[in-house]
């Protein structure tokens, strides 16, 4: 994995070196374990799926085109949306075969209630960006960890309207990816990405920035 993706996304040689790092945690997993994928932790399925999107197909997430539901109970997001949230949520919706429902109820990925007189009628959203970096928004089934706390293949969201320089203004935007471990994380962004030599729209993994405060959830059915 950690290999193709090097090759497919051209990373710089230093993430490409702690990307490795993960594939071999990661193997060193399933070979500790000896479990069926079936069951393996939610994290740990999602970290497949998320991996597996950027590996093959990077562009299904992109902010310039449409993502259906997949036949799953979720608003499809048209071209122009940020598709960040939906990409976390399908990890564990769909990768981890989770689905998604109102308020998490039976163990799926929480998503909003359905309003009916909303003039974009279908499925709910998941749970946006800007409301899982907020670090005092109570989420049902995704709780915020403590910083420590967190693992492999858990969710990091960011603040993306605030730089860690108090005072710091009222949340108003977020960005939310999947955790990879060693100061790596993957999502769907639309932004400058040096390796490609400008803008990149897509599922890609990147450096954990510093300058934003971040929040850590758990899925946790």
């Amino acid at each position: 994995i950690a290999v193709s993706l090097d090759q497919k996304q051209g990373l710089p040689s230093n993430v490409a070196r702690d990307l490795r790092k993960v594939a071999d945690d990661l193997q060193d997993y399933i070979l500790r374990t000896q479990t069926p994928p079936e069951q393996d932790p939610d994290r740990i399925k999602a970290v497949f799926y998320a991996l597996h999107v950027a590996l093959v197909r990077p562009k299904v997430y992109t902010k310039g085109n449409r993502t259906p539901n997949f036949g799953l109970k979720v608003r499809a997001f048209e071209a122009g949306e940020d598709k960040c949230n939906r990409f976390v949520g399908d990890a564990f919706a769909w990768g981890a075969d989770r689905k998604y429902d109102e308020d998490g109820i039976n163990g799926t990925y929480p998503t909003y209630k359905s309003n009916l007189f909303s003039p974009v009628r279908g499925y709910p959203f998941p749970i946006n960006a800007t409301d899982l970096a907020d670090p005092n928004k109570s989420i049902p089934r995704l709780p915020i960890l403590q910083r420590g706390e967190q693992k492999l293949g858990d969710i990091i969201s960011f603040d993306t309207s605030a730089h860690n320089t108090p005072p710091l203004p009222p949340l108003t935007h977020g960005h939310t990816g999947i955790l990879l471990n060693y100061g790596l994380y993957i999502s769907a962004r639309n932004g400058y990405a040096a390796t490609q030599g400008g803008q990149f729209d897509g599922a890609q993994i990147t450096r954990i920035p510093t300058y934003h405060p971040y929040t850590f959830r758990r899925f946790i059915p």
